[in-house]
């Protein structure tokens, strides 16, 4: 799959985890500025969820949005939309990285309260919609909040399931679909269970997907929700779809969080330094452990991440 050169490549986090008014940018971030004129700016808001808006412009000068993912509530995303300056209205592509309920908590209320256009499609993987939740030491099942399907048709959104790579936007990103699993330290989610046919069944995550996008000169920027297939399963698998060995960015859920995770941690960075990645920004779910050994053994690629950055590659 050939993925369109960009000029540019704008992510700005609308909902993390962290917020932080002091953050320091660095050479490829811009950190949301504290004051707006002669007044503290109205602060945004974290919380546990993820939600990226994207900007991608090729040498043409033509510029599609993406938006990945919706966060965990349906106060958090509105909040930080009406105080962030993004053409979210202008949105071409909304993508789902996979079914979990910090992932799509304000999916409903962008479509129908028409932030984004009811035209966008939302693209997602079949299991997104599965019943799931989390299995306990004894055997106890959790279920998290459901995507609900008829409640999207309903409002008449354009929904494109597939499990199947595509490219998307004139071939500006590449929409993983399923990942294979090869690594022998991603575990994927142990602890989660996924009905099926009536029974609970290990839940894998299968629905688990990426972006990727091309950098004129520099080599590719993945975009991760979670990463439950494993970040180097994915920056693998986007490998073997573009041809492209350089990986200039790594952004995202790395979902290391956790004791039954801190044995991947290290074979993760191991693997990430021999790829020769430019810049690793491990954000949501990865962690406040990992992020301290990212922080630590990859001391100059390593970029902290918080609500408002806006990270900006360009060739």
């Amino acid at each position: 799959m050939i993925l369109e050169p960009l000029k540019e490549l704008r992510i700005t986090v609308v909902i993390d985890n962290v917020a932080d008014l002091i953050a320091q940018g660095n050479e490829v971030t811009i950190r949301r500025p504290i004051f707006s004129g002669d007044q503290v700016a109205p602060p945004l808001i974290a919380e546990h969820g993820l939600s990226l808006f994207i900007s991608a412009t090729d040498f043409k000068g033509n510029t599609k949005h993406i938006l990945l993912d919706a966060g965990l509530t349906e106060e958090g995303l509105p909040y930080n939309l009406k105080r962030l300056d993004l053409p979210v209205e202008e949105t071409d592509l909304v993508v789902l990285s996979h079914g979990h309920f910090d992932h799509f908590g304000a999916l409903k209320w962008l479509y129908q309260e028409g932030v984004v256009p009811k035209d966008a499609p939302l693209l997602l993987h079949p299991k997104a919609f599965s019943l799931r939740g989390i299995r306990d030491p004894q055997g106890g099942l959790h279920p998290f909040p459901q995507l609900n399907r008829e409640e999207l048709e309903g409002m008449g959104v354009k929904i494109v399931e597939t499990k199947d790579p595509m490219l998307q936007l004139g071939g500006m990103v590449l929409v993983t679909g399923e990942i294979p699993r090869y690594t022998p330290f991603e575990i994927g989610f142990p602890m989660g269970y996924r009905m099926e046919n009536g029974e609970a069944v290990q839940d894998n995550i299968p629905d688990d997907q990426a972006l990727a996008f091309l950098i004129e000169g520099k080599g590719v920027v993945a975009v991760l929700g979670c990463g439950h297939s494993g970040v180097i399963n994915t920056l693998d698998y986007i490998e073997s779809l573009t041809k492209e060995k350089r990986i200039h960015a790594v952004i995202g859920g790395f979902h290391l969080s956790g004791a039954v995770f801190e044995e991947t941690v290290s074979p993760t960075i191991d693997r990430l330094k021999e790829k020769g990645v430019r810049w690793v920004a491990p954000t949501h779910c990865s962690g406040f452990k990992a992020q301290c050994r990212f922080a630590k053994e990859m001391s100059e690629e390593f970029i902290y991440c918080c609500v408002g950055t806006t990270f900006v590659f360009s060739a």
